[in-house]
């Protein structure tokens, strides 16, 4: 399971090129929702991140739902969510294509919050301080805004690059990756994708989406000053009908 921090190019673009065609229509006033799951050492980490996508949320007129570990519980998280017009999650991710066998929508492409033995740390151990919620439990339970953007930052799998220590994903496993990550977006009525690792590329990317409401969601992409044109590859989502 994933447990680095870590900056990564190719697979972010490849993670946000699904939203270019989508066009960003977040309402007015805007609600933003901020999960942090437990990550053990790096939660303070995560939450400075999360703090400043939440600054950068609120300075352009955003309202702001947190839902961080140590109180990142089912519950919390849902209610964060609901009704929220872009959802932006820290935390660890367990995607598909894996190391560990074949694909568990029930665990997979979702996220890791407050497991049933939780004690009000940020452990993140699998014997229950952490569990998986994957894309069924996302579909069946989160109720965001109609078109609302989600946004990864920081999660293993979720820009389609492998866990940190281990090989680099070929193109074929981190388009899968991508795809799968997002395919709960979809099928909740998301309008954009989007996937980073870079140091504080939430609060980036989410301050572009505000600032300009009128540009197209791959406009936002490509205007981040670490956009690098030749590590963009564009192809069809898999799932598309």
């Amino acid at each position: 399971m994933p447990r680095l921090f870590r900056a990564a190019l190719a697979a972010v673009s490849l993670a946000a090129i699904l939203a270019l065609p989508a066009q960003s229509h977040a309402s007015v006033p805007t609600k933003v929702a901020i999960i942090v799951g437990p990550v053990g050492a790096l939660t303070p980490t995560y939450l400075a991140l999360a703090e400043r996508a939440a600054a950068s949320a609120e300075q352009h007129g955003a309202t702001v739902a947190r839902a961080y570990s140590p109180n990142a519980t089912p519950g919390n998280v849902l209610a964060a969510v609901a009704d929220a017009n872009i959802v932006i999650y820290f935390g660890h991710g367990f995607g598909y294509p894996s190391p560990y066998g074949g694909l568990d929508t029930s665990r997979q492409n979702g996220w890791a919050l407050q497991g049933p033995a939780a004690r009000g740390t940020h452990d993140d151990g699998l014997d229950g301080d952490v569990q998986y919620f994957g894309e069924d439990w996302i579909v069946a339970n989160a109720r965001p805004a109609p078109g609302f953007v989600m946004i990864y930052s920081n999660t293993c799998y979720a820009p389609g690059a492998s866990e940190g220590g281990m090989p680099p994903a070929s193109a074929a496993d981190a388009a899968l990756r991508v795809a799968n990550y997002s395919r709960a977006v979809f099928a909740l009525g998301g309008s954009a994708y989007y996937a980073t690792d870079f140091d504080a590329g939430a609060a980036d990317l989410v301050g572009r989406l505000l600032a300009d409401r009128s540009a197209t969601y791959g406009a936002a992409f490509v205007s981040d000053p670490r956009f690098a044109p030749y590590a963009l590859t564009s192809q069809a989502h898999p799932f598309s009908p």
